[in-house]
């Protein structure tokens, strides 16, 4: 599949971005043509556009149709959402922030729901339905519990799951497989306040430090400080590799997941965390990317192994490994050593807002900086 500028003299195909035909010498200095061509049932398929963005829009057209060739038989019938997840999850689901909390949604709640429901049979009415189904549904503690105790849905979740649906249909739509409305933009969602910022006192901490100390099993000991001592997410830190520590420079380079491309955010080695790669770095096995690993090589999975440490540490049940990047950012923005903007790069925030629920805790800098006030005016 391919877009080409086509020469109205000789009709031969460039490049998009040429200004002259190679071959009869024609100068594109006015209105330019474009021609896709697609491959399909051993045919070739071509069309003539006025625009670049005309042509860009049947590509995508052409290439969604193309794509669910091998997901969906040969047949004009309207696909089903269990389909459309099917081509998203292999195509672009690994793309977004947390692929596996995704599926899990999928799996759990809207796949059982509207796995083999056609796409227009799934009304902005049958989406209230769900939300309710969703608020009444019970589910595990956690993902990876293996307790009878359940719990209601949190309403983060719930939202998601409804989001899930509007996002498939949103792809459906860009790859020309969905032509009508988005049934979820006809749902009003409730609002909640999400911002759970849990971090450990100075007592909390201390235990925490001396169980993992005392723990046998140093690459797990390791990790979980690492966390700690800077204050990353838990998919930065169980995914960093040995190429992206610089021991001579000092730096280490963690990759952010956004939903739209890789970012990669440059930070400075603190003496604690140098420590802490020394250490590993003398753990390392051969043809082992990661920095922290399990005993065979692959990538550390910190789920059981977490709740072995809270439970030691005497951790509420809810504490989660994310909750030491609270810790972190919390005993920084308290310190009144750190503002608020420096706090921002060192999380790696996109934005102030997101910083801005330690804003409390910064008051003893406003205090200091009142004081200064207080000496020039008296």
């Amino acid at each position: 599949m391919a877009i080409s500028l086509l020469c109205p003299s000789c009709k031969s195909c460039l490049d998009i971005k040429a200004k002259a035909c190679q071959k009869c010498g024609h100068h594109f200095t006015q209105g330019r043509m474009y021609r896709v061509r697609v491959k399909a049932g051993g045919k070739w398929h071509s069309k003539c556009v006025d625009t670049l963005q005309q042509a860009k829009q049947i590509e995508g057209v052409w290439r969604g149709q193309k794509a669910m060739e091998g997901i969906i038989p040969e047949r004009k019938a309207m696909p089903t959402l269990g389909e459309i997840w099917a081509l998203f999850d292999r195509q672009d689901n690994s793309r977004l922030k947390d692929p596996t909390s995704w599926r899990r949604r999928w799996e759990h709640h809207v796949g059982p729901e509207f796995g083999n429901t056609r796409l227009d049979q799934i009304t902005a009415q049958e989406m209230r339905l769900f939300l309710g189904k969703l608020h009444e549904k019970q589910a595990k503690l956690s993902h990876n519990a293996t307790g009878p105790e359940r719990k209601v849905l949190s309403q983060a979740t719930v939202n998601m799951c409804v989001k899930l649906i509007g996002r498939l249909f949103n792809y459906a739509s860009a790859n020309g497989l969905w032509s009508g409305e988005n049934p979820i933009r006809r749902v009003k969602l409730p609002r909640f306040n999400n911002e759970v910022t849990r971090s450990l006192d100075g007592q909390q901490l201390g235990t925490f430090l001396d169980v993992l100390n005392g723990l046998s099993n140093r690459a797990v000991a390791l990790a979980f400080k690492f966390c700690l001592a800077t204050g990353k997410r838990a998919g930065e830190v169980f995914k960093l590799t040995w190429a992206q520590v610089d021991f001579s420079a000092k730096v280490i380079e963690f990759t952010v997941k956004s939903t739209t491309l890789e970012k990669s955010q440059k930070l400075p080695m603190s003496a604690v965390a140098q420590a802490i790669l020394y250490e590993a770095f003398l753990m390392r096995l051969d043809d082992c990317p990661y920095v922290f690993h399990t005993r065979n090589g692959r990538a550390f999975v910190h789920g059981s192994y977490w709740a072995k440490v809270r439970k030691a540490a005497q951790l509420p049940s809810d504490f989660r490994v994310h909750d030491l990047r609270h810790t972190f950012a919390s005993h920084l923005a308290s310190s009144g050593k750190v503002d608020i903007y420096t706090l921002q790069n060192l999380l790696g925030h996109g934005s102030i807002s997101m910083t801005k629920r330690y804003a409390h805790l910064v008051d003893e800098r406003l205090r200091q900086s009142l004081a200064v006030a207080d000496e020039i005016f008296s």
